[in-house]
């Protein structure tokens, strides 16, 4: 996957817009559409404000080999947008409801393979 189809897919991820993300990190919106048509890289001050509103890592968008597995996490949650909504509310969990949840999800996995 190239630098831009990162920046694509985790700006759709985000459900922002270009226009939206140029917006976020002070851009402009044409800078946006050159960066996910691989014509051009943003400087290394825009990378980090990039990774910052999209929520991914430098490595991920400059690319190593073990991110290919989080750009394919993040293309089977654009298939269910359900679960977006779920890791949001997710998030908002103390660490206690967290780890209630994970124990639960855990149990579910065992049994189905059990």
């Amino acid at each position: 996957m190239t630098f831009g189809e990162k920046i694509k897919q985790a700006r759709t991820a985000k459900k922002l817009t270009q226009k939206q993300l140029a917006e976020k990190i002070n851009a402009k919106h044409n800078s946006i559409s050159d960066w996910e048509k691989d014509k051009c890289k943003p400087d290394m001050d825009t990378i980090e404000l990039l990774c910052g509103v999209l929520e991914v890592t430098p490595t991920y968008l400059m690319g190593s080999k073990s991110d290919d597995d989080y750009a394919t996490i993040i293309g089977n949650l654009m298939s269910e947008p359900d679960i977006l909504d779920f890791i949001e509310e997710y998030k908002a969990l103390d660490k206690e409801d967290k780890k209630a949840i994970k124990q639960i999800v855990s149990s579910l996995n065992k049994r189905s393979k059990g």
